[in-house]
């Protein structure tokens, strides 16, 4: 009893141990996926200020353009290759933000399988804390001494 007692200790300490662990990785993967979005979203912000720039300089050149050569070829010829550059720089930026999502999604379902994990230990930690309350605390002393009528009648 003693020794099974002490198994089952042993058994909730490490069970404890690992869900302990778990938890730090889980926050550190959490922290880890929370900064990469941070440095992702910064990237993003700070290439769009850029393609907003670039924009504006874009459109003054196309309007000093236009005004300078009046000719309408001119001017389609420089739409269309705003155009490109512009389409070009959106597939970017749309590539980066689905792998960010998809990184993200990767982070959120290890952090689920940790949330499982960490469940299922729960129960078990529950199940051994059940089977310690479960064992005997007390067994009565037979007096077996005295005849077998005496314990009757008392």
């Amino acid at each position: 009893s003693r020794t099974r007692h002490s198994e089952t200790v042993s058994q909730l300490q490490l069970l404890l141990s690992q869900q302990q662990s778990l938890a730090t990785k889980w926050r550190n993967a959490h922290c880890e996926a929370t900064k990469q979005f941070e440095e992702s979203s910064t990237a993003m912000s700070q290439e769009l200020n850029t393609l907003r720039k670039e924009h504006n300089v874009l459109t003054q050149k196309y309007q000093s353009v236009e005004k300078k050569l009046g000719s309408m070829s001119q001017k389609t010829k420089t739409l269309r290759e705003n155009e490109k550059k512009m389409t070009k720089s959106l597939k970017l930026a749309e590539s980066h933000i689905i792998k960010t999502a998809e990184e993200l999604y990767s982070v959120v379902q290890n952090k689920n399988n940790l949330l499982r994990e960490r469940t299922v230990m729960a129960k078990e930690i529950e199940l051994l804390q059940t089977q310690l309350c479960d064992v005997p605390q007390y067994i009565p002393k037979l007096d077996l001494c005295q005849p077998e009528k005496d314990m009757m009648t008392s």
